[in-house]
């Protein structure tokens, strides 16, 4: 699964990360097990969500 949404990932701006927030989660959570990116590049994940001026 992993593999196979990498490219998904990869092109997702952060508002679309936060939008599928348990998927980018998961992915980031897998993405960081030893020997699982081999060649692929690591996607950037803000631990930080990010919401419009003015909401809490």
């Amino acid at each position: 699964m992993y593999y196979g949404i990498h490219h998904i990932i990869m092109e997702l701006a952060v508002q679309q990360k936060e939008k599928y927030l348990n998927v980018t989660r998961w992915f980031d959570h897998i993405q960081h097990y030893p020997g699982v990116r081999h060649h692929l590049p690591p996607v950037v994940v803000l631990r930080n969500r990010v919401y419009p001026s003015g909401q809490h």
